[in-house]
């Protein structure tokens, strides 16, 4: 397992987006448009996670951490284009 700067990159950056769904979520999930953004970042925070897992070998120890993110790039071309 390897920490060099991009690794720890892709795990700020994957808890920053949490942390940011979390907060759109919490202070104003009631509008449509604040929970579509909420669960854009939501995806691309799980994708990132998951490129670091794959990048640290953690992804290659535990192959059932690839359900986690299976499906996630195709639901992220039709919100975009929401």
């Amino acid at each position: 397992m390897s920490w060099d700067f991009f690794n720890i990159f892709l795990l700020l950056a994957s808890a920053q987006g949490f942390f940011l769904a979390l907060l759109i979520f919490h202070k104003h999930g009631r509008l449509f448009a604040n929970r579509f953004l909420g669960s854009m970042l939501l995806f691309y925070s799980i994708i990132l996670l998951n490129l670091f897992l794959g990048e640290t070998g953690i992804l290659y120890r535990y192959p059932l951490l690839l359900i986690i993110q299976f499906g996630l790039p195709f639901f992220i071309g039709p919100l975009h284009f929401l």
